[in-house]
């Protein structure tokens, strides 16, 4: 199959990279292999995925990955571009603001004023 081209990361967050990828060509079935480059192995996809979420990652950390098309006789692509991302501190909104008093007047009425 072709090589892969224009790996990018598309997403961050505290605990997910988000990649994209041009699709390859070949005669035959194939399939997108997904590389963390800290890991030996890869993450299988199939050939009409073109994108790869992935999750479970520590927070505040670069990670770098490449994808291979790999066919069904075992042919393997050579490596795309190599990307990093760096995940986030977190994916939550902020909180509630700080400073704020509420203070109820009568019934169901009330008012909030800042510090």
């Amino acid at each position: 199959p072709t090589t892969p081209q224009n790996l990018e990361v598309t997403d961050a967050g505290a605990q997910h990279i988000a990649l994209a990828w041009d699709a390859s060509s070949d005669k035959s079935n194939f399939s997108y292999r997904v590389y963390r480059t800290d890991l030996s192995q890869p993450v299988t996809v199939s050939k009409s995925q073109t994108s790869y979420v992935w999750d479970g990652l520590a927070s505040n950390e670069s990670y770098s990955f490449y994808v291979r098309a790999v066919d069904s006789a075992g042919n393997v692509s050579a490596a795309s571009n190599t990307v990093t991302g760096t995940t986030t501190g977190e994916d939550f909104p902020p909180g509630a603001p700080s400073g704020v008093t509420v203070t109820v007047l009568v019934g169901p009425t009330f008012s909030m004023r800042r510090k």
